[in-house]
Formats: structure tokens, sequence, C-alpha cells
């Protein structure tokens, strides 16, 4: 597990873009004193680093070789999750860290606000990991976008129309949905790599 998650590290360095994005947001946000797009930036980018490195792992066809380390398949399932979760603590620390800076006096509505978004973070990962890992990369990603794509509506409905509040329903009901998703989503993805032909 260790080796598993040091090799995701040192992929980090194929990343540089997203670095730049992130910067960018930053000075954006701190031009125009909004610290909600830089929040948002952090933890959806970092959501989306351990579906990108199964790309990565994909075109330099990882999988041929992947089963003849000392791992079993659940390990191997299983890491991009942790490092999933380590991507997206990363990610919501860097937001709040940023937040503040950008508007000091609005510490509670900056941890609410990325609070909110790493609970998305999590049902973002828990929907793509394994589409990506039954599908592969590219219908993987199609389906996901379809999926998120009617959550994301769904949400707008809800919120748009007073049925959810950030600061109210909504806090309490995501970290459980994203928790739930997110078992169900790792024991789905240990079913689906024991039947896969690696």
């Amino acid at each position: 597990m260790k080796g598993l998650l040091y090799k995701d590290l040192l992929s980090l360095r194929q990343f540089r873009a997203m670095a730049l994005i992130i910067v960018a947001g930053g000075l954006s946000s701190f031009y125009s004193g909004q610290g909600d797009m830089v929040a948002t930036l952090c933890i959806i980018l970092t959501a989306t680093i351990p579906i990108s490195l199964l790309g990565l792992e994909e075109k330099a066809r990882w999988n041929t070789v992947a089963l003849t380390l000392p791992v079993s398949r659940p390990v191997l399932a299983g890491e991009k999750y942790l490092f999933g979760l380590g991507t997206l603590l990363t990610g919501t620390g860097l937001a709040i860290g940023l937040g503040m800076a950008v508007i000091p006096g609005a510490g509670y509505e900056t941890v609410t606000l990325c609070a909110a978004l790493f609970c998305f973070g999590i049902i973002i990962q828990s929907v793509m990991l394994p589409l990506v890992f039954r599908f592969g990369m590219e219908k993987g990603q199609l389906f996901t976008m379809g999926l998120l794509f009617l959550l994301a509506a769904g949400l707008v409905v809800l919120v748009g129309n007073g049925w959810l509040a950030l600061s109210g329903t909504l806090l309490w009901v995501l970290p459980i949905a994203a928790a739930i998703v997110w078992g169900l989503s790792l024991f789905l993805s240990v079913r689906l790599i024991k039947g896969l032909d690696l």
C-alpha cells in the first residue's frame, strides 16, 4: 500500500497545469474579493486527481503489471480511495486557507462552504471510480458526466426552491450521504476489480 501511495505521489508532477489553474483562481479571487471561486477550484480539481491518475495508468498499461506486485486486488482499488481522500483533504485545507485570506471575516462561511464542497468531492470520486474500473477511462467519464449532470440539476432544483439550505438540512444530509456513497462505492469497486482481467 505504501509503495502504491508513493507511486501516485510521484505522479502528481503531471498536474502542473492544475496547480497553475488554482494559482490563477487565487489571484482572481484576491482581485475580486470573492473566495468562493478559489475554494471551488481547489476542492473540485483535487477531487478529480485519482481519476486522472487512472487515465495515466491506463495509457501506460499499468494494469498489465499491477498484479505482479505483492498486493491483492482489493488493495489496488482501496489505494485509489485512500489517495483520493488525501487529495481532497489537501484541497479542502488549501481552500479554507485561501478563502480566509481573501475574506478574513468570513471564517464560518468559508469553512461551511468547503465542508459542503468536500462532501461533493467525495461523491464525485465515489461515482467515477467504479465506472472507470468497470468501463475504462473513456466510457467511464461519459457515464460519470451524465450522472453528475443529473445530480447537479437535482441539487439546483432543491436549493433553488428552498427545500435545502446550505446552513441547514444540506449540511446534515451531505456528510451522511457522502459517507454512505463512499462505502458502497468502495465495496462495488472491490467487487469489480476482482472480476476484471487485468
